[in-house]
């Protein structure tokens, strides 16, 4: 798989955006805004696939080698490790030890694979020649996207396999014909020049990541090497990081200068503007919650209500295109979750935090934008679909739709019905 990725950026001209390959086409006249201006021509672009889809077409392609990989791994991690002590420690004067130790929590006893059905996870896989076979095929299949993380950056160029940094202009006008820049949408970006990352360093990295999470759910697995230090060893090893990603429940945590988030992912989803009948399509986002307070310091553990985390536009958030945006959560009554475990609360933070965003947005509700809206929806234009091309699977907000539909009209009925008695 690593020779595909490289293969494919050194023969592939393309941009990556916002988690979103956009297509170069050469011999064409562009018919609308959309272009890439370089090398002194204006050359059409449109939507092309998610990155993630792109990291699913290889991964099915090369099975083969990433089977070997497994099988590589299961060999070095036959012997079990002996049996560890876990210390407890404050770091910088704030719990993370005990924010990790919840994070591990969570991640033993909730799978979010689906961000929208979550549910208690089991561990009880037979020891048989049978199930071993069962868990690698579960090893190839929950291997989770990491491209968009081998790449390090949401705005580059592809051409002749070489890459180019791209960065957000402003104002629209500085952005002329004879400079190096791509229009999509509303939005204009600079080429800046030479980028320090090329096809080979992200397939090196890919592959990296890619080995440390079969790594992880070999060593981590019972069938694959069953010993009874394994849950203690992994809390160790997860209480000595800044950062990990459990890709067996889709749960993970980070420690940066912000804070300390446990976060999941979504999968890339559809949103449905049912006033015009209009299909948007999304990328993965990153949904945390953050953890403040030290109770061994005589303060409260809290947790904020979700976030997301990676630069990110969504009618349900506050800003467009930035990091830790504020998710519109009006709809949700926090005490409900208050009186709960802390494990328990952030379950149910994150599972509604990606539910607003996939499930319960309707373009004639509260949120911070509305699709319905020109002037608004003009801000999404990019991330358009045709009908014909929609997966009905990756729709989840119709039921909401229209059920709230179906509501405002029962209430409309309902004043007309009143304005006649009177």
């Amino acid at each position: 798989m690593k020779d595909a990725i490289a293969r494919y950026f050194t023969e592939t001209d393309c941009i990556v955006l916002g988690g979103r390959l956009y297509n170069i086409v050469y011999g064409k006249e562009p018919s609308s805004d959309d272009r890439l201006s370089f090398r002194g021509r204006d050359f059409p672009v449109f939507p092309g696939m998610l990155l993630d889809e792109l990291e699913t077409n290889l991964k099915n392609q090369n099975r083969q080698d990433i089977y070997q990989t497994i099988d590589e791994v299961i060999e070095q991690n036959k012997r079990p490790s002996g049996p560890v002590k876990i210390t407890t420690e404050t770091i910088g004067g704030a719990p993370y030890t005990l924010y990790k130790e919840l994070a591990f929590e969570l991640m033993q006893n909730y799978s979010m694979k689906d961000v929208l059905r979550p549910k208690k996870r089991e561990n009880d896989l037979p020891l048989n020649v049978e199930a071993v076979l069962q868990e690698k095929q579960r090893v190839f299949e929950s291997l989770t996207p990491s491209l968009s993380e081998s790449i390090g950056q949401d705005q580059l160029l592809f051409i002749g396999g070489v890459a180019y940094d791209m960065q957000t202009c402003y104002p629209v006008s500085r952005a002329s014909r004879n400079q190096r820049h791509l229009r999509i949408g509303p939005g204009v970006f600079r080429i800046t020049g030479y980028s320090r990352v090329n096809p080979e360093s992200i397939a090196a990295d890919h592959a990296r990541l890619i080995g440390q999470e079969i790594e992880t759910m070999v060593r981590d697995s019972d069938a694959l090497r069953p010993d009874d230090s394994r849950l203690r060893e992994k809390l160790e090893r997860i209480v000595s990081l800044q950062r990990h990603m459990d890709r067996s429940s889709n749960i993970g945590f980070t420690h940066n200068q912000r804070g300390f988030f446990i976060y999941t992912k979504t999968p890339g989803y559809i949103l449905w503007e049912h006033e015009k009948d209009e299909y948007y399509s999304f990328p993965s986002a990153k949904v945390g919650v953050q953890l403040t307070g030290a109770p061994s310091q005589g303060t409260s553990l809290e947790v904020s209500k979700p976030v997301v985390m990676n630069r990110y536009k969504h009618p349900a958030i506050a800003g467009l295109n930035e990091s830790y945006n504020s998710i519109c959560f009006g709809h949700f009554d926090m005490s409900g979750v208050e009186t709960l475990t802390p494990v328990k609360k952030i379950f149910i933070l994150l599972n509604e935090g990606c539910r607003m965003l996939m499930e319960n947005y309707c373009s004639d509700g509260n949120a911070y934008k509305n699709l319905e809206i020109p002037n608004q929806a003009e801000l999404f234009k990019d991330w358009l679909v045709p009908a014909s091309q929609v997966e009905e699977r990756l729709v989840y907000n119709r039921n909401a739709c229209i059920r709230r539909k179906e509501s405002r009209l029962r209430k409309d009925d309902q004043e007309e019905d009143l304005e006649e008695r009177r």
